[in-house]
């Protein structure tokens, strides 16, 4: 598996299982699949895996954000600002960055739908409720960052206060 490819991980997230992200973390590749991932797509998880949920060294955190910025060689990413504002703890750094890491997923939805490569189904969910923006303010909620209750495309209502109360295998259980 690519592990850029994290979308069970920003669920878990943006459930606030972080049981769940934890094992995810634990669990995922710890190296990139070179025919899979873009460099800077693994460094952007892997970041967010190993420094905002697993808690390893600031000086790893620091490294990894060195080499995703090497590896953009100059481009702006709002995804590599997230994460130096992470990093720093940042808020206002933070909210700058996650407003425009929304503005560019906005805009790659637009596109994607102009050039008729997703389904009506995906433009009316998917385009609309960004799991992955909300996942990035779980996290910096959780390391201490004071964020605005509303975000485009993060509605308030699917902030969760807590995790789930079903155990990480519940869904083996018949009803």
């Amino acid at each position: 598996m690519a592990l850029s490819r994290a979308a069970p991980f920003f669920d878990a997230l943006a459930a606030c299982d972080w049981d769940c992200a934890r094992e995810l973390s634990l669990r995922s590749p710890r190296e990139r699949r070179v025919e899979l991932e873009y460099e800077e797509d693994f460094l952007y998880v892997r970041f967010l895996m190993d420094f905002c949920v697993l808690k390893r060294s600031e000086e790893e955190a620091r490294a990894c954000l060195a080499r995703f910025e090497s590896v953009l060689q100059g481009s702006e990413e709002p995804r590599l600002q997230v994460c130096q504002a992470l990093l720093s703890r940042d808020e206002a750094s933070f909210q700058a960055a996650l407003e425009d890491f929304l503005k560019a997923e906005a805009r790659r939805y637009v596109l994607l739908r102009e050039r008729g490569r997703i389904s009506q189904e995906v433009w009316a969910t998917d385009a609309k409720v960004c799991v992955e923006g909300l996942a990035l303010v779980l996290l910096a909620e959780h390391a201490g960052l004071k964020t605005p209750s509303v975000f485009p495309t993060i509605p308030s209502v699917a902030r969760c206060e807590a995790p789930p109360v079903e155990s990480l295998d519940a869904w083996r259980m018949g009803d």
